[in-house]
């Protein structure tokens, strides 16, 4: 069984020399059986940002997703790809900046089992 694209490669974070706490636009994941965020940053020093996966069922409250383990953006340039398979309504990526600032950019795309 392979899967069917319903959410192509959109970016939900774009920034340039991003100094500041941001949160991603949110994801719709009805009909969505799994979510992937690319994570891609750049920075001419190393930065220090921690990535949050948070999920809402009415985009007001939000949670955050435990993985285990903290997501940290500490290096000059890298990235980080996240997989979620939900079973709330919204996702979203919420970066806290601890020091630095760095180009980053969020990617985003879902899909579903095919028939």
């Amino acid at each position: 069984m392979g899967r069917k694209l319903l959410i192509g490669d959109k970016a939900v974070i774009e920034a340039t020399g991003l100094a500041a706490d941001v949160d991603s636009e949110p994801t719709v994941c009805e009909n969505v059986d799994l979510i992937t965020y690319d994570i891609i940053w750049a920075s001419g020093v190393t930065p220090d940002f921690t990535v949050t996966p948070q999920w809402s069922h009415d985009n007001v409250t939000w949670r955050d997703l435990d993985f285990g383990a903290t997501i940290q953006i500490n290096t000059v340039s890298g990235g980080h790809k996240i997989d979620i398979e939900p079973n709330f309504k919204y996702v979203r990526m919420s970066l806290t900046r601890n020091a630095g600032s760095a180009n980053i950019t969020c990617i985003v795309k879902g899909t579903t089992k095919g028939a």
